[in-house]
């Protein structure tokens, strides 16, 4: 399938999913693979604020019982097929300070615009993955790979983790 297929495919299979009326003016130019995503996110943002609008229709701004949404994250990761994961918060104008004293936006993978939080999933066997999270969060030397829980050690005497795992995937995975 060419690039022009691909491109024809995907306007084809989102204009299925929203529908012929195409709200956002979508013309299948911005579908491969890094605008698709956003295309996507954008859909799920705009039905989000159409139903926002339409459960305030005849409430004053100064209303404290408004709705609000706001986006506090968009994760995109590959393990496979490209994957996004967006999501956010509908809340009252009477809810607005709890919602700054929470301080959403201190965390890293807080984001409430177009650009994602990339999540590099990295190539692990459920072993390894049984070995990190024994070690992880306070029995790893990030920096090193040392192994720095109660006995010092793993399996067969193994006292640093990039012995059987790359530190790049022990990083990766640490963040995740």
């Amino acid at each position: 399938m060419s690039a022009e297929e691909l491109k024809g495919f995907r306007f084809k299979k989102l204009i299925e999913n929203i529908g012929e009326e195409n709200p956002l003016g979508i013309d299948g130019s911005n579908l491969n693979l890094k605008g698709l995503s956003k295309v996507y996110r954008q859909v799920i943002e705009d039905e989000i604020n159409t139903i926002v609008k339409c459960r305030n229709d005849g409430k004053q701004e100064d209303n404290p019982n408004r709705l609000f949404y706001d986006q506090l994250i968009n994760f995109e990761y590959q393990d496979g097929a490209k994957m996004l994961t967006t999501g956010g918060i509908i809340y009252n104008g009477y809810q607005k300070p709890s919602l700054a004293a929470s301080n959403f936006s201190q965390l890293d993978f807080y984001r409430n615009a177009e650009s994602p939080f990339e999540i590099n999933v990295p190539s692990l066997t459920y072993r390894e993955i049984y070995q990190l999270e024994s070690l992880l969060p306070n029995g790893l030397d990030l920096s090193t790979g040392d192994i720095i829980n109660e006995f010092g050690m793993i399996q067969d005497g193994i006292t640093n983790i990039t012995e059987i795992i790359p530190l790049e995937d022990v990083i990766q995975y640490s963040e995740v």
